[in-house]
């Protein structure tokens, strides 16, 4: 509360200082006034109820574990697991990600104001790329060193069966934190806000009456149904917005080619000791170096 206090006080002190070297007319004033409220009202609504959509989520899943026959603090242990242990390391390289997806907000709106779809299309194209690329190279990371990252950060294989089952999500998740990105750029926040909710009433839905029978299970189900629904609705408004083509080959189809021959080589060539930290990030590192360079060698970059 403080920070936000804080963080709104010198945002204020700096707006003023900034309205000081201009000159604005209380006719500019009262337009810059109703567009931002036409903007910002939608979306603060709109966050409002997926907060509190969240919130009911969040509680509904454990009490929806002990219906499957899990005891309170199982299924509070369960759902930590998930949430509190393995989600944050396939999130944590995202961070790369989005030091620069916030950056494409300002950049898309420039363009959109100015109409060069042309320059929309093509940074599209580039992020796209970047992050197809990258993505699956992370993917491959969590797929095939499950038990070494599992050990190496909990010192136990807990973990690790549920990093190789969700680690496939790694690269909606990524994708589909660029695209909201873009499309707010373009002033598709509304959008954004709704496929969210639309994502938060399903999962709530399913949650409700999925976990109950499968369990834990059903529980990853749900993740999966909800990271996909995000993604593909988030593309597909974002296909109406700009033109959008997918390179495959390039994009998709060499770098699984890419983890899979990296991974296979690294395992024939190079001993890995499980009990040693530092032998698996020299694994993991000359993996990810294999993987780029076979991205290099196949010309992926150059798409």
């Amino acid at each position: 509360m403080v920070s936000e206090i804080g963080s709104f006080l010198f945002t204020f002190i700096l707006y003023k200082l900034e309205t000081k070297k201009h000159t604005i007319k209380q006719s500019e004033t009262g337009n810059y006034f109703k567009t931002i409220t036409s903007i910002s009202l939608p979306i603060a609504i709109t966050s409002y109820i997926r907060s509190g959509l969240s919130s009911l989520k969040q509680l509904l899943i454990p009490i929806s574990l002990e219906k499957h026959g899990l005891s309170h603090t199982d299924a509070i242990s369960k759902y930590g697991l998930i949430s509190g242990m393995v989600m944050p390391i396939l999130l944590f390289p995202e961070v790369i990600i989005n030091s620069f997806s916030g950056l494409v907000v300002p950049e898309y709106a420039y363009f959109d104001t100015k109409r060069a779809s042309g320059k929309i299309s093509y940074a599209t194209s580039r992020i796209f790329r970047i992050t197809f690329l990258f993505s699956i190279g992370i993917l491959g990371v969590f797929f095939f060193y499950n038990k070494e990252l599992s050990f190496a950060i909990y010192q136990n294989f807990e973990i690790a069966s549920y990093l190789k089952v969700l680690s496939p999500l790694i690269f909606f998740m990524y994708l589909d934190s660029i695209v909201d990105n873009i499309l707010k750029g373009l002033n598709g926040q509304l959008g954004v806000m709704k496929c969210n909710i639309l994502d938060l009433f399903t999962s709530i839905f399913f949650i409700y009456f999925l976990l109950p029978i499968w369990g834990l299970n059903g529980y990853i189900v749900v993740i999966y149904f909800s990271e996909l629904l995000n993604s593909f609705v988030s593309l597909y408004q974002l296909n109406k917005l700009t033109y959008l083509k997918i390179d495959f080959i390039n994009w998709i189809i060499k770098p699984i080619l890419g983890i899979t021959i990296s991974f296979l080589i690294c395992k024939l060539l190079v001993p890995i000791t499980l009990l040693s930290t530092f032998s698996i990030i020299l694994h993991i590192a000359i993996f990810l170096l294999g993987y780029f360079s076979f991205l290099l060698f196949s010309h992926a970059f150059d798409s």
